[in-house]
């Protein structure tokens, strides 16, 4: 594992820029969890050790068994499991998040708005819903990567043709998400994309440790980064 601004366990190195990781490769010959084990206990004592401060990264539900099986024998209390992008959950403020069916109907009425654009955007020929279900769909891919209809290195990115259309749906996005928060709801990859710096953590939650993830995508990457400046290692 890995443990710093946050923690991954990967061969022999690590995949992403994160700030001042503490970095230990995985040598031991009959698997990882083993060694995981002996890295989550390291510093904690008590009869049990309590590892309920550390919340375990894993890239499958079957890497979180094979964990808690590995750390069965010692009689901890258990620290916390999830996958990547439940990260972002486990941090999240408490704000109203838009339902997939809110999202929907907020791009309905910003289209509404601009008839033009609506055009523009299907070339006429994709009806009103199927364009708000493609646009919720686009901003959830989008996101993965830390990147909304109205990033500037989104723009930066795109062939020059290209960048007309793309400012014009990042007009429309503040349209829709100005829509949303008139209804006292955030759009949920808003809120992972630019988390509020004041959300309090989780009371019990002083670590993270990510095992054997070996594509961390940029969203959780750059969350995980922003919670480094608060009480998180």
């Amino acid at each position: 594992p890995l443990d710093g601004s946050s923690a991954v366990a990967n061969s022999s190195h690590l995949p992403i820029p994160m700030q001042n990781p503490q970095v230990i490769p995985l040598t031991k010959p009959d698997g990882p969890a083993p060694q995981i084990v002996e890295h989550l206990l390291d510093g904690h004592v008590g009869t049990p050790p309590d590892l309920g401060d550390t919340l375990v990264v894993v890239p499958t539900a079957g890497a979180t068994r094979a964990i808690q099986h590995a750390l069965a024998p010692h009689g901890v209390l258990l620290p916390r499991f999830c996958q990547p992008m439940e990260v972002l959950d486990c941090f999240r403020a408490p704000i109203a998040l838009a339902e997939r069916a809110e999202r929907q109907a907020a791009w309905l009425l910003a289209l509404g708005k601009s008839p033009r654009l609506h055009e523009s955007l299907s070339d006429g020929t994709q009806e009103l819903h199927s364009l708000a279900d493609s646009l919720c769909n686009l901003c959830d891919s989008l996101a993965e990567g830390g990147l909304s209809p109205a990033s500037g290195d989104l723009l930066k990115a795109l062939p020059e043709l290209a960048v007309g259309r793309w400012e014009k749906l990042g007009a429309l996005y503040k349209s829709y998400l100005e829509i949303l928060e008139s209804h006292n709801r955030r759009d949920p990859n808003e809120e992972h994309l630019t988390p509020s710096l004041q959300s309090p953590l989780p009371g019990d939650i002083r670590r993270v440790v990510i095992c054997c993830v070996p594509d961390l995508s940029k969203i959780v990457e750059n969350h995980l980064q922003m919670l480094a400046g608060h009480r998180l290692r």
